[in-house]
């Protein structure tokens, strides 16, 4: 709900992601652009700050959704 939300505002979150190979997650500022489905499983297409580039996550493996207080919108 919250990166829906996000996405819908146009506002950067916070995402704990892990990656398949970690034990643990990881903070990423993302810059939510959609969500897709493919061969049954979920994910988001999202500007990476930490990246500076677009990368998709899978939404299983997202532990955690912050907004981010005060950014401006994105385009």
């Amino acid at each position: 709900a919250l990166l829906r939300a996000a996405y819908a505002a146009r506002r950067p979150v916070r995402i704990a992601y892990r990656k398949a190979d970690a034990t643990a997650a990881e903070p990423r500022a993302v810059r939510p652009y959609g969500v897709a489905a493919a061969r049954g499983t979920w994910y988001l297409v999202a500007w990476c700050e930490r990246s500076d580039a677009l990368r998709i996550f899978r939404l299983d493996r997202i532990t955690d959704v912050t907004p981010v207080p005060g950014a401006a919108k994105f385009e």
